[in-house]
């Protein structure tokens, strides 16, 4: 039995509806086959190294974010590192320099309660076999620049410098001219760089996959919650985050397991409704004369049509065995017997986040006054997931005046 501090924070928890990993440890119901498909595929990349991904797709209020928790601790007990991150505004898929620095703040190393990764990087000796193949695979897959910083932080003494230098690998990108500075104080010569774009951030990527293998880790997962938004984007970034999602799920990275969790709404709009991106992206992309970017974002689109799971419905059997789980963690959570019958807000028709909210509401309310109160919920509109033009780029917005 769970001790009552235990009991109380999970029960602080679901009155909060924050999602929670340690929620998600104890409520495992009914997402059974998609963990044992995650296994499989964590397994496959523990011990071949490839890359692949998962898409799923859930209404609002049925337990996607818990299932990205869930796939979270079964990452970490296998010795992946993991990143969880959801999109917004503020990261756009279709702009990788911004979605970069917000996965590297999210990510943490296994038994890590604080993200990051530089106390591991200290660790790694410059002289020692994993560092030389570290530096052989930027030098020989990767934008010049992270080679350079990854040497400069082996070779420096200066810890300043070597904190700029890990900034940069952390996405706080060092300026080109300060990176030939800290060279030229390093090693004693002029370095020579070619221009660095938005576009190469994915190798980035790429180095982090590496890297946490390097360290021995069993490979990298990252968690894209909300994937929605990307329906916010104009037509141009949408296509541009549908190629960043083909390179996170079709072998572009190393050793890294990426997932993306959409709303049902996502596919009823932009993949089998009104929008019809699997005809007008890779038309657009035709027009601008790039056949192979349009071959790899119609590839993404049919890949969303076809493959993303879908969240199944609990059915009255496990909906039942969570509120009486948490019927009985509210009671140890506060020293009582809670009686409080879970057969009325199973069958309230409703999302089974209500149902929970519901119920913790009903044992607050019992255990604080002695007596039930009726409970009523309204509708919830969701609205649609549109165009919105304060996700758009600049070259749309100029389109749009």
């Amino acid at each position: 039995m769970m001790n009552n501090h235990e009991s109380l924070r999970l029960v602080e928890t679901l009155r909060s509806g924050i999602p929670s990993r340690k929620v998600s440890a104890v409520f495992a119901k009914g997402r059974e086959d998609i963990l044992q498909r995650v296994t499989q595929d964590l397994e496959c990349i523990s011990t071949e190294g490839k890359s692949s991904g998962l898409l799923f797709q859930g209404q609002y209020g049925e337990g996607k974010s818990h299932l990205l928790n869930q796939i979270f601790n079964e990452a970490e007990s296998r010795n992946f590192v993991v990143s969880l991150l959801p999109l917004s505004k503020e990261t756009p898929f279709h702009n990788l320099s911004k979605v970069y620095p917000k996965v590297a703040a999210a990510t943490y190393l296994p038994g890590s309660v604080m993200p990051g990764f530089e106390w591991r990087l200290r660790q790694l000796n410059p002289n020692s076999e994993a560092a030389d193949n570290l530096l052989e695979f930027c030098s020989r897959q990767l934008h010049p620049k992270i080679g350079a910083v990854l040497n400069n932080y082996f070779r420096g003494s200066d810890l300043s410098k070597c904190f700029l230098l890990y900034s940069d690998l952390a996405g706080q990108f060092i300026k080109i001219p300060d990176l030939r500075a800290i060279h030229r104080l390093n090693f004693h010569e002029s370095l020579q760089m070619p221009r660095f774009a938005k576009e190469h951030t994915i190798d980035y990527f790429r180095f982090l996959g590496r890297f946490f293998r390097a360290l021995g880790y069993s490979g990298w997962v990252i968690l894209f919650d909300e994937a929605e938004l990307i329906g916010r984007l104009g037509i141009a970034s949408r296509a541009k985050a549908y190629l960043n999602i083909y390179s996170f799920l079709f072998g572009e990275l190393e050793s890294t397991y990426s997932v993306f969790c959409f709303a049902t709404q996502f596919f009823r709009e932009y993949v089998h409704g009104g929008q019809d991106d699997l005809i007008n992206v890779p038309l657009r992309l035709q027009r601008s004369q790039d056949q192979s970017s349009a071959d790899r974002a119609k590839k993404v689109l049919e890949y969303l049509g076809s493959d993303c799971i879908s969240l199944p419905y609990l059915d009255e059997g496990d909906v039942r065995d969570i509120l009486l789980h948490i019927r009985k963690l509210h009671g140890e959570a506060y020293q009582w017997e809670p009686t409080i019958d879970v057969s009325q807000f199973i069958r309230w028709d409703a999302r089974l986040r209500s149902k929970i909210r519901g119920l913790v509401t009903a044992l607050d309310l019992r255990y604080l006054y002695g007596r039930d109160v009726k409970i009523r919920i309204g509708s919830l509109d969701e609205g649609t997931i549109g165009e919105d033009e304060a996700f758009f780029n600049e070259g749309e917005q100029q389109q749009l005046t």
